[in-house]
C-alpha cells in the first residue's frame, strides 16, 4: 500500500468517526434529523472537498518528497563513492605514511650514524691539533736543536782545527819521544853488553814509594839489613835502589821481611855500599 492511500484511509477513518459523534449526538439530544443530515452532508461535502484538496496537497508533498528521496538517493551512492573514494586515498595515505615513516626512521638512522662520525671527526681532529701542537713543539725544539747544532757544529770545527793542530805537534811530540826511546834502548843495550841485567830490573815486582836507609851490610855474602820492614809495607820481592848523595851505587832485592826490618840481596852494584846509604823503590 502506497503512503497516498494509507494517508487517503486514516482521513476516511477519521470522517467516519466525526460523522458516528455527529449522529450520536443529534440522537441524544433528539434534534431535527432531516436538518441535522442536511447540515452534516453540508459538512462532510465540505470536509470531502477539503480532503481531497489536502489529499492533492499531499500527492504534490509526496510526490516532491519523493523526487527529493531520489535525489537523496542519487546523493547517498554518490556520497557511498565519495566515502570508498576517501577509504582508497586512506589507504594510500596510510600505506604511503607507512612507507614515509620507514624513510624517516632510515634518515633518523642515517642521521644518528652521520652525528656519530662527526662526533668521531671532531675527536680525530681534536687528536690532530693535538699531535700538531706536539709536532710545532718538536718542530720549534728541532730548529733550536739546529741552531745549537750549528754552534756546536762552528764551536767543533774550531776545536777540530785545535785538535789538529795538537795531533801535529802530538805527532812531532811522539817522532821527538821515539827518537829519545831509540836513544835509551841503544844505552839498555849497551849497559846489557856492560853485563848490568837491565830486564832483570825492569821486571821487578811494583813496589810502593818506600824510603829507608842500610842499616848493616855482609860483604862476602852480599847482603844488606834495611832498617824499613812490614811496618812501613814492605814485601818480599821489592826492588831498593841504593843512594849516595846523588850517585847510584847498587840494586837490592827483598828476600827476608821483619816488623821494623827487611834483609835484601845485591842484584847489581856499581860501587861498595856502606851503612847510611839512602835506599829507595822508586827512581828520581
Amino acid at each position: 500500500m502506497s503512503t497516498l492511500a494509507k494517508v487517503f484511509s486514516v482521513i476516511l477513518l477519521v470522517l467516519s468517526i466525526f460523522f458516528l459523534t455527529s449522529l450520536a449526538a443529534l440522537y441524544h439530544h433528539r434534534v431535527d434529523w432531516r436538518t441535522q443530515f442536511e447540515k452534516l452532508q453540508a459538512k462532510y461535502k465540505e470536509l470531502k472537498d477539503l480532503s481531497l484538496a489536502q489529499m492533492s496537497y499531499l500527492r504534490n508533498v509526496i510526490e516532491s518528497k519523493d523526487r527529493k528521496v531520489d535525489e537523496m538517493v542519487e546523493r547517498e551512492k554518490r556520497l557511498v563513492q565519495f566515502v570508498n573514494e576517501l577509504k582508497r586515498r586512506y589507504r594510500d595515505a596510510a600505506t604511503s605514511l607507512a612507507i614515509e615513516t620507514q624513510e624517516m626512521a632510515l634518515l633518523l638512522r642515517q642521521h644518528a650514524l652521520i652525528v656519530e662520525i662527526l662526533s668521531r671527526k671532531d675527536d680525530r681532529i681534536r687528536e690532530l691539533e693535538r699531535q700538531r701542537e706536539i709536532l710545532q713543539r718538536e718542530y720549534t725544539e728541532s730548529v733550536r736543536q739546529k741552531d745549537t747544532a750549528e754552534k756546536q757544529s762552528v764551536r767543533l770545527g774550531r776545536a777540530l782545527l785545535y785538535y789538529e793542530k795538537s795531533v801535529r805537534d802530538l805527532r812531532a811530540e811522539l817522532a821527538r819521544v821515539r827518537r829519545q826511546l831509540d836513544e835509551k834502548c841503544l844505552v839498555i843495550e849497551r849497559l846489557n853488553m856492560l853485563g848490568v841485567p837491565v830486564y832483570d830490573l825492569i821486571a821487578q815486582t811494583p813496589a810502593p814509594p818506600i824510603d829507608g836507609v842500610v842499616a848493616a851490610v855482609d860483604e862476602p855474602t852480599h847482603l844488606v839489613v834495611l832498617n824499613v820492614g812490614v811496618d812501613q809495607g814492605v814485601r818480599v820481592g821489592y826492588r831498593f835502589t841504593i843512594y849516595r848523595g846523588n850517585q847510584f851505587v847498587a840494586v837490592v832485592v827483598i828476600e827476608k821481611v821483619w816488623a821494623g826490618a827487611s834483609g835484601g840481596r845485591v842484584l847489581f852494584a856499581v860501587g861498595k855500599i856502606q851503612a847510611g846509604d839512602r835506599a829507595t823503590t822508586w827512581l828520581p
